[in-house]
């Protein structure tokens, strides 16, 4: 900055500057003068408030940043984002998709910048990532059941649209793990099913539990299984006493196999496959 007659002229480069000057003058000699004047800074930037995020969102977020000097141009950056997101340097917008394990370095320290050619204002603020909480579910193809029969379990999990969990899922009766499985889409749904005929009788809490991966977390899901004991079988006749060459419907009834056996002078015996499929067996001899 130069001095002339003790008037400053010149351009200021930073917010504070300090003058000293020694002014000539004739009539009485040398003097020194000193001055110390602030300026201003005149460019801005709005403190963006504290964001929180899913992995894989879509993010897009402005940074608002002004110059009180004319004809400038301010230029954006940003420092300490989370992996998958940048700055535009001529709008100030901060977008991308949030990468899959920025779970891990969350929280993030973020630093925004807004400069001209001179001078520059900065912003920090605090960016969290979470993973994803997928939605679960677990059913059985078969409830209740009885002791000795096969029964499935199946998880289904979903996420949102564009991303689908994997991993592993694994079934447990109360504190007993019954197996693991591998999550794979079936039909369009992502799914892991496991079987089991070792379910004594009594009530059963089946859990599933999902094992995350790198977009989602951890969840579980449960259900009652009733197991049933097996029962006696019971057999009715339509017609008892019957006469000669009439026709008779034994019914047996009960959660049991059961077999036949008849007198070889029977020489027809037809069963009812809709009652076998309802644990009765009622054979018509004719």
């Amino acid at each position: 900055m130069q001095v002339n007659r003790g008037v400053a002229a010149g351009t200021v480069l930073s917010p504070v500057a300090s003058v000293s000057s020694n002014t000539s003058d004739p009539n009485s000699g040398n003097n020194s003068a000193s001055a110390s004047t602030t300026v201003t800074n005149p460019v801005t930037l709005a403190a963006p408030a504290n964001q929180s995020n899913y992995e894989a969102d879509a993010v897009s977020l402005g940074l608002s940043g002004s110059d009180a000097l004319s004809g400038t141009t301010l230029s954006y950056g940003g420092q300490g984002l989370p992996p998958g997101l940048s700055v535009n340097g001529s709008s100030g917008v901060i977008s991308g998709t949030v990468s899959a394990g920025d779970y891990l370095g969350s929280p993030f320290t973020v630093t925004v910048t807004a400069s001209d050619s001179t001078y520059s204002a900065n912003q920090s603020f605090t960016w969290t990532i979470s993973r994803l909480t997928p939605s679960e579910s677990v059913t059985s193809a078969l409830n209740p059941s009885t002791v000795g029969q096969a029964v499935i379990f199946t998880a289904t999990l979903s996420g949102p649209a564009g991303v689908t969990p994997t991993g592993t899922v694994t079934f447990a009766d109360g504190s007993s793990t019954l197996g693991t499985a591998t999550l794979s889409v079936v039909n369009g749904q992502d799914i892991a099913t496991l079987g089991t005929s070792a379910l004594a009788v009594g009530s059963h809490t089946i859990t599933a539990t999902y094992s995350g991966d790198g977009n989602f977390a951890g969840s579980s899901a449960a259900l009652t299984q009733t197991v049933k004991a097996l029962t006696s079988t019971t057999l009715t006749s339509s017609l008892n006493p019957s006469p000669y060459g009439q026709a008779v419907t034994f019914t047996a009834a009960g959660n049991k196999w059961c077999q036949f056996i008849f007198p070889e002078s029977m020489v027809s015996v037809h069963f009812s496959a809709a009652l076998r499929r309802k644990n009765e067996l009622t054979p018509f001899i004719s």
